[in-house]
């Protein structure tokens, strides 16, 4: 049967082109489980530091191939205010 809730997995490959919808961006491959309604999930690292968010498959299996997720790095590259950043911190 398939797994419910969460499931642990591998980072297989860093730093990946992604294009869809005519925009690329860069993304991390790894395996886990995963099902349809799953983009925009968390990742999480051992001891529940956030790792990235889910954004696919390469196939429809639930767990017999790669997944692909933005890793948080990429996020805040991308898309946080600096500004608003350092005064925070």
């Amino acid at each position: 049967s398939e797994p419910k809730g969460g499931s642990c997995g591998k980072v297989h490959q860093i730093t990946i082109n992604w294009t869809a919808d005519g925009k690329t961006t860069l993304v991390n491959r790894a395996g886990y489980c995963s099902r349809g309604g799953d983009s925009g999930g968390p990742l999480y690292a051992v001891g529940n530091y956030a790792r990235g968010i889910h954004r696919g498959t390469g196939q429809s299996e639930v767990c017999g191939n790669y997944k692909y997720y933005t890793a948080m790095l990429h996020i805040f590259n991308q898309y946080v205010d600096r500004d608003l950043y350092y005064e925070i911190y």
